[in-house]
Parts: structure tokens; C-alpha cells; sequence
């Protein structure tokens, strides 16, 4: 199976640190319909939703699957 690619960094190292840009501020979790019956359950999440996808490549093929997006409450990225 040929991994998916992830995309290119775009952090940016100030004096050493991150800079606050490199944080993430979405949380991406792949949800799984196990019974085919329309209820979701949790499986795998992660900031990054290149790695979710991949996961759900890697050990979900074949199911029914959704991957829901959550925002982090008063974060401001700019």
C-alpha cells in the first residue's frame, strides 16, 4: 500500500522555539461505523490529519469511516 504523502514542514524555529504559528489548532479524529448501523465510534486522532488519514489506510480499510475536525475554544492562529 503506498503511504500517503505528508506535506512539507512549515514550522519556524525563533530563538530555539517554535514559533506560535507551528501549533495546531485542529484536532482530527477518525471515527469508525462497525455495525453499519450510523453509530460512529471513536478510533484514532491526532493534530495532523494526513496521519489520521494514513491510519485509517493502514488499519481501517474496507469501513465505514468518518473523520470529524475539532477547534480548540478561543485560539486564534493570526
Amino acid at each position: 500500500m503506498k503511504p500517503i504523502k505528508a506535506p512539507s514542514p512549515s514550522i519556524r524555529i525563533k530563538s530555539g522555539k517554535f514559533s506560535f504559528s507551528a501549533i495546531p489548532s485542529t484536532y482530527y479524529t477518525l471515527w469508525i461505523d462497525w455495525n453499519k448501523d450510523g453509530n460512529f465510534s471513536p478510533e484514532f486522532g491526532d493534530w495532523f490529519k494526513y496521519i489520521v488519514k494514513q491510519e485509517q489506510k493502514d488499519s481501517y480499510e474496507g469501513e465505514t469511516f468518518k473523520i470529524i475536525e475539532t477547534m480548540e475554544e478561543g485560539y486564534n492562529n493570526g
